[in-house]
């Protein structure tokens, strides 16, 4: 998104993606993939853009060029913009909604700004304003103008690593993309209300920017704090405003990495004649953390609960891929889970 000359263009790039090249429509690329029981999927996080596909090795051969082809080759034709942009814009205004949307919005336009990549959100304007002209453009200049990573597991040999190389050999000579830095200005203490008069629940969100992030040598240490706050079911935000004061179903705190940025949130949704007092536990809570030491019963169940989750975020090949590639954006490798 760093290089986006329009808001909501690299998502609107993932969703079109494979809806047509300079050889195939978009029913001729979901037939052939699924003509042999294979899948591709395309998303972007704010820092990058990912196509993945998902087949039995013997099918390299014939799908990993057709593959390559809707990376080199997407045309996003104005009839699927079109259509899409009708849906998305159905969707969109029914989000907007919902509290909890809304709250997420603009929290991260309060945490990095309305105009910053990491900050906007999703927007009928910013929709309309991308055209196809736009698309090609961003394709070509950057998506298709960047270095490339790519990552193959699961049950591959020699010879499919060949054709995998083979095929993506033209790319050697790419040039990566400029990325001009952002800079934002940390909130500090901002309070923000959205009012929704006919809303039954009030949506509420905590959040700060630069904390420890993932690579980093604080950032083990600052999951298993999350984690006691309010990372999992047994913590301390769950037992006080779900279990013990019933103000919610449930509360959470999670952290949140980018490239050029970090955040940290606290979200839950109540009933609005609670959200006051439910806020207020929230600070208390955050207040006894700071302020006494965590007892050795709930810092060994924490820690149990942590170990437990990283086994269970690396057990198998493709979520042992999807932690490489996180890390590989920080610059670390596998090892660093040790």
């Amino acid at each position: 998104k760093i290089n986006e000359s329009k808001k909501m263009q690299l998502q609107l790039i993932a969703s079109l993606i494979k809806e047509g090249t300079l050889t195939k429509d978009a029913k001729q690329i979901a037939d052939l993939f699924e003509f042999y029981g294979a899948s591709v999927k395309s998303f972007n996080t704010s820092d990058t853009f990912h196509l993945q596909l998902t087949c039995l090795t013997k099918y390299i051969k014939i799908l990993f060029p057709e593959f390559v082809s809707l990376f080199q080759h997407a045309q996003y034709p104005e009839r699927e913009l079109f259509d899409f942009k009708a849906r998305y814009e159905q969707k969109l205004l029914v989000k907007e909604e919902k509290v909890d949307y809304l709250a997420d919005r603009l929290m991260f336009e309060t945490l990095f700004g309305a105009e910053h990549f990491y900050g906007y959100g999703p927007r009928l304007e910013y929709l309309e304003e991308v055209n196809h002209k736009d698309l090609l453009n961003f394709h070509k200049d950057v998506l298709t103008n960047s270095s490339l990573s790519v990552y193959v597991s699961g049950n591959v040999n020699s010879e499919n690593l060949s054709i995998i190389r083979r095929e993506l050999e033209e790319f050697k000579s790419l040039t990566k993309a400029i990325e001009e830095p952002h800079e934002f200005k940390p909130c500090i203490h901002v309070k923000k209300y959205e009012q929704r008069k006919d809303a039954l629940q009030a949506a509420l969100r905590i959040g700060r920017t630069n904390v420890p992030k993932l690579g980093s040598i604080e950032y083990p240490s600052f999951l298993l704090t999350n984690l006691i706050l309010g990372g999992y079911f047994g913590s301390r935000l769950m037992s006080n405003i779900r279990e013990d004061k019933g103000y919610t179903y449930g509360v959470y705190s999670f952290p949140g990495s980018f490239k050029h940025g970090s955040y940290w949130l606290i979200s839950t949704e109540t009933g609005k004649e609670v959200a006051e007092m439910a806020l207020a536990e929230i600070y208390q809570e955050i207040e006894t953390m700071k302020n006494s030491l965590v007892g050795i019963d709930e810092l060994n169940l924490a820690k149990n609960y942590f170990s437990g989750s990283t086994l269970f975020r690396l057990n198998g090949s493709f979520k042992i891929i999807r932690a490489i590639i996180d890390l590989s954006k920080h610059k670390k490798n596998i090892e660093y889970y040790k």
